[in-house]
């Protein structure tokens, strides 16, 4: 008998032991000055319409390539330099002429001297404004557990490309007023904060506790324009291996109503966020991510304000939006 209690004993001990081993990891950036990342994402986006007199789906290839430098280690955690290197899009319309294909490092800036405005000129418009983007450094702030402190450099990246395409609409002679609020357009697009969020599928908060195997969090992104609402991301350690941690993050978002334009105009727009997976593979030493792969759904009806139901419903548009992507290293 004493010595079952012994054993009983001895087991219980090494049980708290193994407990007190098991205290978990701390995941965090950990990245030197003049470190470089160059992140290959491929965007596949397929958009359905159903609308009451026609359906359409149409297929645009996303795939750009994206240089992260290390500029400088900052008290919070790191000062980056982003810039895109190159971008490839590809887009298939219902209508097979409007069709198009660009490569940014095919584009010559001499092809800027053009002066129509056919279908096919604005094609190669569309390829020089991207192309005057590629090369130019935005700057970005990161801490240590991942979290986007601050972008900057935005404005200056992309003004002379917004410059190029407003010279390109004073050639087609749009009416003043319209031209104007395209400008105004412009302006508020360049706002620091709009493009947080851009960078945000590179980068996981991550947790300033220890985790484990199994161990789940939450953080959550605003929307841009929107104070509102939030997308609530969960997250999930699935497994430590030797060189790498596997998590699962999954997003949501309530469904959002809101009202447009009166008048005649005057609709009401339901936005849902269907199934947003993602499946990220992050460097055990440096905690950059290697690769991540994910879906994401968005559907909106629109409907028509009518105070007849059968016929607001007869007037409805629904729209589906499927993007896969990856992003590697």
């Amino acid at each position: 008998m004493k010595h079952i209690n012994q054993l009983k004993l001895i087991t219980v001990f090494t049980a708290l032991l193994l407990c007190g081993i098991t205290h978990g990891e701390t995941l965090k950036l950990n990245l030197k000055k003049g470190d470089q990342f160059l992140m290959h994402g491929r965007f596949n986006i397929t958009t359905s319409i159903i609308a009451p007199d026609k359906n359409m789906e149409m297929h645009v290839k996303f795939a750009p390539d994206i240089l992260y430098r290390i500029k400088e280690l900052t008290p919070q955690g790191y000062a980056m330099d982003v810039s895109f290197e190159r971008l490839l899009m590809n887009a298939a319309t219902p209508l097979k002429e409007k069709d198009f294909s660009i490569d940014t490092d095919a584009i010559a800036f001499s092809d800027s001297l053009s002066t129509t405005t056919g279908d096919a000129d604005l094609k190669k418009q569309l390829g020089i404004m991207l192309k005057m983007m590629m090369g130019k450094s935005l700057s970005l702030d990161v801490a240590r557990n991942g979290k986007i402190l601050k972008t900057g450099n935005i404005a200056e990246a992309m003004q002379p490309a917004l410059n190029y395409m407003t010279r390109q609409l004073t050639k087609m002679k749009l009416p003043a007023d319209s031209l104007e609020k395209i400008k105004a357009k412009q302006k508020n697009n360049l706002k620091q904060a709009d493009f947080a969020s851009g960078f945000e599928k590179t980068f996981i908060e991550l947790p300033e506790k220890p985790l484990n195997q199994g161990d789940t969090w939450q953080t959550f992104t605003p929307l841009n324009g929107d104070t509102l609402h939030k997308m609530t991301n969960t997250y999930k350690l699935l497994a430590i291996n030797p060189d790498e941690y596997l998590i699962e993050s999954v997003s949501s978002l309530p469904e959002m109503l809101s009202s447009g334009a009166g008048g005649f105009l005057a609709m009401l727009f339901k936005l849902e966020i269907g199934e947003n997976k993602a499946i990220y593979h992050l460097d055990r030493k440096t905690g950059w991510i290697k690769s991540l792969d994910g879906s994401m759904t968005i559907s909106i009806t629109i409907n028509s304000n009518s105070s007849d139901k059968k016929q607001a419903e007869g007037k409805s548009t629904k729209m589906s939006i499927r993007t896969d992507y990856t992003v590697t290293m």
